[in-house]
């Protein structure tokens, strides 16, 4: 089973009266159009072009010159697949976190050799506003009650 990752394009495939597919390459896509084309063609010939609004239309053309004189009804769209925005689910680096006046700024993560466990790395400001250097583990993390503050860390 294939997985897509955020940032990669799919291509959706749509013709007129037929039930659109989405595809993992253009070329796939354009050929899903191709085939229904093919279909009800009647021996006349097509192309494709991108329109302005980055859109592959597929269009009949012209027997003696190619040019284009009317849209097939096939037409490939790029999809692009964005990031989830669901929460995290351990501290990360780079992001301070605040619970009552304790301030962890997570630096990095780093895993135990065999368990796998992952820790949190950074700095502790303690309520008399010093700085020491902590970890913190999923446990910790799994309280609920670290509050993502920003990047620095030093409010």
């Amino acid at each position: 089973m294939s997985t897509t990752l955020p940032g990669t394009s799919l291509f959706l495939a749509e013709f007129d009266s037929v039930q659109p597919e989405l595809h993992l390459t253009l070329d796939d896509a354009r050929a899903y159009c191709d085939d229904i084309a093919k279909a009800v063609a009647n021996g006349q010939a097509w192309d494709w072009s991108r329109n302005e609004d980055g859109v592959y239309v597929q269009f009949w053309t012209h027997a003696d010159d190619d040019r284009a004189l009317h849209f097939t009804g096939g037409e490939v769209t790029e999809l692009r697949v964005q990031p989830s925005e669901t929460a995290p689910d351990f501290f990360r680096p780079g992001q301070s976190y605040k619970h009552g006046p304790w301030v962890f700024r997570c630096d990095t993560i780093t895993t135990h050799p065999e368990t796998g466990e992952r820790r949190a790395l950074g700095w502790f400001r303690t309520s008399e506003n010093k700085w020491v250097t902590a970890d913190s583990d999923q446990v910790a993390w799994d309280t609920g009650v670290w509050e993502t503050t920003g990047k620095d860390g030093a409010s």
